[in-house]
C-alpha cells in the first residue's frame, strides 16, 4: 500500500494514494467521543471486531484502523475496526462499514493520545 516515514515528534508524512478501491470495513462505532475516552475505546474495541469477525468466519484484510468525524479538539465519532473481505449482518455492536475509495491521503500517528489534534 505505501510507507510512512516517522518523524521524532511522532507524525508521519501523509500518502496520497490513487485510485484506491471502496474498502469493506467490520467496525465498532462510537459517537460523542473526547480525546480522553480513546484509549480505553480503542482496546475494547478491536478486541470486541476481531472476536466477532473470527466467530463469523469474516476474514480480516488488513491493518486496524480508526475513522475519525468531527473536531478532534472537542467532540467526535469514532469508528474503530479492520477491513474485512466480505460484509455481514451487525453482530454483538461490530456493524460493516466502508472507507470510501478515490484519491485519498493517509497518514499514522504514534504517540500519546493528546497530541492527536496537532497531528491531524
Amino acid at each position: 500500500m505505501s510507507t510512512f516515514v516517522n518523524h521524532p515528534t511522532g507524525w508521519a508524512d501523509p500518502t496520497v494514494l490513487e485510485d484506491v478501491p471502496v474498502t469493506t470495513t467490520a467496525v465498532v462505532r462510537h459517537d460523542d467521543v473526547t480525546l480522553a475516552d480513546l484509549p480505553s475505546l480503542f482496546d475494547a474495541g478491536y478486541q470486541r471486531v476481531v472476536a466477532v469477525t473470527v466467530a463469523l468466519g469474516v476474514r480480516l484484510t488488513g491493518p486496524a484502523l480508526a475513522v475519525y468525524e468531527g473536531d478532534p479538539a472537542g467532540t467526535f465519532s469514532i469508528e474503530i475496526g479492520f477491513p474485512v473481505e466480505r460484509v455481514f449482518d451487525e453482530t454483538d455492536g461490530v456493524r460493516p462499514s466502508t472507507l470510501p475509495g478515490g484519491r485519498l491521503a493517509v497518514s499514522t500517528h504514534v504517540g500519546p493520545y493528546d497530541s492527536l489534534p496537532g497531528a491531524w
